[in-house]
């Protein structure tokens, strides 16, 4: 806590338990798999925007974190003005999120709102001792912030709306940040509850009613069956049956955790690679089923006094049957051979 110079020459003139960080939503979003992203930070930002409104009637201190644009020359008006004037995809969150005179403004060169910057010791005058973390991307920037917010002892808060991300893979994401948890000494439904914070609907509200379950006194082992049951994942029996035997028969669960997560990445590795080569393979199964029926109406269309005496008789409509059953067998084998369950 400071002690000389209290308000830091009068350029810290709040004073609050509480803080709210916004990070990198002053964003121009020109960056590849940027348009994934914006579909769900849009919805951030108005939440975000309720959010800050109440903070400042509860006259809650507002920061925003935001990364470095140009030669380490930025400043916030520059890059508001770029994300507001020019044809950028991170208008909307800009206009939404339009910083006020009396908010605080960070720079950071690199993931975490904490490296490298004078946000340490904003808060330290601030005599902030909680944080809310808000903003983009909730699996990169915000986790990076929060955990050095939590090696320096703040009480964090992390509202799932109000954070976005483009992650897809947000399973083997989650548990890794549960490995990262258990590292830090919390307990297993300690660091679950720590995940369903930082992580978006559904998984966070999956982890949520987990740990409102083993509140309430079911066990943990019933209470990870019963989501598992809930959400139908095999990834998520994989990790529920793994946690059992190891709360069973002991081991280090960090490590477990990891090696799960691990595993689940490259099983979306090899489904990805799996399905590459075998596109060619159901395309060919495709033209190949479909083209005596073309061949078929092309002929009937051309020259119908072709094709017309095969009807004439119950033989061809037997024989336009066997075809049909031949077409649907290999069909069906073609399928099965390019199916590959991993």
């Amino acid at each position: 806590m400071p002690i000389k110079n209290e308000d830091l020459h009068g350029f810290v003139p709040d004073q609050a338990d509480v803080a709210l960080l916004l990070i990198d939503v002053i964003n121009d979003l020109e960056f590849d798999g940027s348009e994934t992203l914006l579909q769900s930070a849009v919805p951030m930002a108005r939440k975000i925007a309720a959010l800050k409104r109440r903070a400042k009637e509860a006259r809650v201190p507002v920061i925003y974190v935001n990364d470095n644009f140009g030669r380490w020359q930025s400043d916030l008006s520059k890059v508001l003005a770029h994300c507001l004037e020019d044809d950028v995809r991170g208008k909307p969150l800009a206009e939404l999120l339009r910083p006020d005179d009396d908010d605080y403004f960070v720079l950071k060169p690199k993931h975490s709102g904490f490296y490298c910057t004078t946000l340490d010791i904003l808060l330290s005058y601030l005599r902030v001792k909680a944080l809310i973390l808000t903003g983009i991307a909730a699996n990169i920037c915000v986790l990076f912030t929060a955990n050095d917010a939590y090696m320096r002892d703040f009480d964090l808060f992390v509202p799932a709306d109000c954070v976005a991300s483009n992650d897809e893979r947000e399973n083997s994401h989650a548990l890794q940040q549960m490995a990262n948890s258990l590292r830090a000494g919390l307990t297993l439904p300690q660091a679950i509850e720590h995940v369903g914070r930082e992580s978006s609907a559904p998984l966070g509200q999956e982890f949520g009613l987990f740990v409102k379950e083993v509140k309430l006194g079911v066990p943990v082992e019933e209470g990870l069956a019963n989501m598992a049951t809930r959400v139908g994942s095999e990834d998520l029996e994989l990790v529920v049956t793994s946690t059992n035997i190891a709360r069973t028969l002991g081991g280090n669960m960090a490590e477990m955790f990891e090696t799960t997560a691990a595993t689940i990445r490259e099983r979306f590795r090899l489904e990805g690679k799996i399905k590459s080569l075998t596109s060619q393979g159901k395309l060919q199964g495709v033209i190949v089923a479909a083209l005596p029926l073309g061949v078929g109406f092309a002929f009937n269309w051309v020259r119908p006094d072709l094709v017309q005496p095969m009807f004439d008789g119950w033989y061809g409509y037997v024989l336009v049957g066997i075809i049909l059953v031949l077409e649907a067998i290999g069909f069906v084998l073609i399928r099965k051979i390019v199916t590959i369950d991993v």
